[in-house]
């Protein structure tokens, strides 16, 4: 029998340790983001989720539950802006995540008959499928009310502010038709109307085009495919999936589920609650166990926080496009400091007595709270675990469907001084609670200090976007284009690498040169390269290094580094130097090392050599130089250059010929 989540009443059955535990990890004063209330309750129409404890643990797919803290505005203040940056609402899965469900779902279904436990049963007639006219990654019936709740939520708590500015509400999205839907739901419910108006701005989405609400212009994060976002949380799941897709198939004899199809079949748990206008549980959260769903909740965090925020060296830059703009909000400003994506001074009004309303994607956000020091910057999340206690960084606290972060501007003091920076104020709160410090219990901070923070230095400065997103593997990726087209990087691309599966693969036996179908776990096999690269990273095959980089190359290098024939190592004319530095960057830290120093080593010692046979062959005849013959230690050598080495030596050659022939110009002169 499958373990079910308890429900929050059970708990205090408990003992007292585990209640104290719970009270820690999610009440806790040090924790950044408040967790939420867990009901939801703005006019009751929707399910009470205060039961299920399980939507602590469902990553970015988790609904929004809104969390009863007292609002006021501080006695003497009042509020002259508002800016509500905020997530689309609940959404289907989208295309590429639809894909990834429904390749799980064929396989429980297709073997749905071998089930005895009551708990699957409902397997056999499960569909994951949309309503009419509707397409993949679209909000939900119950997304669609999310956000007319929310325009309505949002018009009585500023509804005093409102009636002063004559209702000047401008709305944007980021381009995306679950963003554009949501800000027209939301602004039918702000406004009260029975039509369904369009909004003020819908950006451009195509990748490349500037966006703050969806930044996809950092090339250097385009470019990459060893980022820490990726490879981090793909080793948890396979270390932590791999059990919960063995439990599975001992209960669906024939599923063959693999890690991946695990994680899928979790995220229906938030996908397939929330299709109903009203909501209700689905029966998928009751198919895994507490802990497997705190390893869910936790890849969902380390992908985040190693992709968008602290852990990627592209997070706060990202963030930056969106603080620019709102730095020039606050202060009626329409210039708006270019950085990023950020081009947006005609795309909305300059600031003033307005409401602002942004609707953005959960990725973008991450990268907007880690530009403004949300949560604080503290040790990163440890990537092999286990989840710190409290942990600062929770993907369904921080970024669930429609989290919200809402920045109030505010003049304090007489009326007479409002006018005067030191009376204007920042409110920020995230999910509905205020963000305050022990020194500031009210989350007032002056805007004047605001504008004065590191945070707002390192986004007016640019953010180092040009040094993060363009320059950082600059070096690498010229050297990489440069070898695109080189037949000898073609050969080095496919040496083979003999390699160990980490996981059953079904359909691919080929690989193996042998008559059966799929390939199994721990199963050997030699690999092209190309497919390696992209099959280590995700941690499906393991490899040692090559021959051509072992200890008894390396040895042979440092005893005397003139006498290896470096071009009978990789490929016809050898590509040492360049199918080493594709290696570097797949290999852990220690292996990683270990072959850049032999590379760098292994250049330092043969270029000059390389330089002193150059400057030898430029100045003696062709004649001369074939009497050398190949059978001296300068001839073996230069048969022995590896193929950029072979660059080099006519580059240095041709570099001496000129000298020469200029110096006897000017000599006979």
């Amino acid at each position: 029998m499958l373990t079910k989540i308890p429900s929050p009443g059970s708990l205090i059955l408990l003992p007292g340790l585990l209640v104290l535990s719970i009270y820690v990890t999610f009440f806790s004063p040090e924790y950044i983001f408040v967790r939420p209330s867990l009901f939801w309750s703005l006019e009751a129409k929707h399910v009470d989720w205060k039961d299920d404890l399980v939507f602590n643990y469902t990553g970015a797919y988790t609904p929004y539950m809104m969390k009863h803290v007292e609002y006021y505005v501080p006695a003497g203040c009042e509020i002259t802006q508002v800016t509500i940056l905020q997530r689309h609402m609940s959404r289907y899965p989208t295309e590429k995540g639809h894909t990834l469900i429904q390749a799980a779902l064929n396989k429980v279904v297709a073997a749905s008959g071998s089930i005895q436990d009551q708990t699957l049963l409902f397997i056999k007639n499960f569909k994951l499928e949309l309503e009419e006219g509707e397409i993949w990654g679209d909000l939900t019936a119950y997304g669609r009310t999310e956000a007319y709740d929310a325009g309505r939520f949002y018009r009585n708590r500023y509804k005093v502010f409102a009636g002063k500015i004559a209702d000047s509400v401008f709305i944007r999205s980021s381009g995306s038709r679950r963003t554009t839907e949501s800000g027209r739901h939301f602004s039918q419910g702000y406004h009260g109307t029975t039509r369904l108006p369009s909004i003020d701005l819908v950006m451009e989405k195509e990748t490349g085009m500037n966006n703050s609400l969806s930044v996809s212009t950092c090339a250097s994060e385009s470019d990459s495919i060893d980022l820490p976002g990726v490879i981090i949380p793909n080793a948890w799941i396979k270390s932590k999936g791999l059990p919960i897709a063995s439990r599975l198939n001992s209960l669906i004899p024939g599923a063959n589920l693999t890690p991946v199809d695990t994680l899928a079949l979790m995220s229906l748990c938030g996908f397939d609650s929330v299709r109903p206008v009203k909501g209700r549980l689905s029966p998928w959260c009751n198919v895994f166990t507490l802990d497997e769903w705190k390893s869910n909740e936790y890849f969902y965090d380390l992908s985040k926080y190693y992709s968008h925020s602290y852990g990627s060296p592209f997070g706060k830059t990202k963030g930056i496009s969106y603080l620019n703009e709102l730095v020039a909000r606050l202060t009626d400003t329409s210039d708006v400091v270019q950085g990023g994506a950020s081009n947006m001074s005609s795309l909305a009004p300059p600031g003033g007595r307005r409401i602002f309303i942004d609707m953005s994607h959960d990725n973008t956000m991450v990268s907007i709270l880690a530009a403004l020091g949300y949560p604080e910057d503290g040790e990163n999340l440890p990537p092999k675990g286990p989840p710190p206690v409290p942990s600062p960084f929770i993907v369904s606290s921080v970024v669930p469907f429609g989290a919200r972060i809402v920045f109030e501007r505010l003049t304090c003091g007489a009326p007479s001084n409002f006018a005067k920076d030191d009376n204007i104020f920042l409110r920020t709160f995230v999910n509905d609670v205020v963000q305050k410090t022990s020194e500031n219990p009210s989350g007032l901070v002056s805007l004047k200090n605001f504008l004065k923070s590191e945070h707002v230095r390192f986004g007016q400065s640019g953010g180092n976007w040009a040094e993060k997103c363009f320059d950082s593997q600059s070096i690498l990726r010229e050297m990489d284009n440069d070898d695109y087209w080189s037949i000898d990087a073609i050969i080095a691309d496919n040496q083979k690498l003999p390699c160990t599966f980490q996981l059953d693969v079904q359909g691919l036996g080929y690989l193996d040169g042998g008559n059966e179908s799929d390939i199994k776990e721990l199963a050997k096999s030699e690999i092209p390269f190309w497919l390696v690269q992209t099959l280590a990273i995700n941690d499906f095959v393991t490899f040692n290094i090559p021959q051509a980089f072992s200890n008894r190359v390396r040895n042979a290098l440092n005893a005397e580094s003139r006498s290896v024939k470096l071009s009978n190592l990789v490929g016809g004319l050898g590509m040492w130097y360049g199918f080493g530095r594709r290696l570097v960057g797949i290999l852990d830290d220690p292996q990683a090392t270990y072959l850049s120093t032999l590379l760098l080593t292994t250049f330092k010692f043969r270029a000059p050599e390389i330089q002193d046979q150059a400057q030898h062959a430029a100045s003696i005849t062709s004649h001369a130089q074939a009497s050398l013959g190949s059978g001296t230690g300068a001839g073996e050598f230069r048969d022995g250059l590896e193929g950029e080495e072979r660059e080099l030596f006519a580059i240095a050659q041709d570099s001496a010929r000129r000298m020469k022939h200029w110096y006897d110009s000017n000599s006979s002169s």
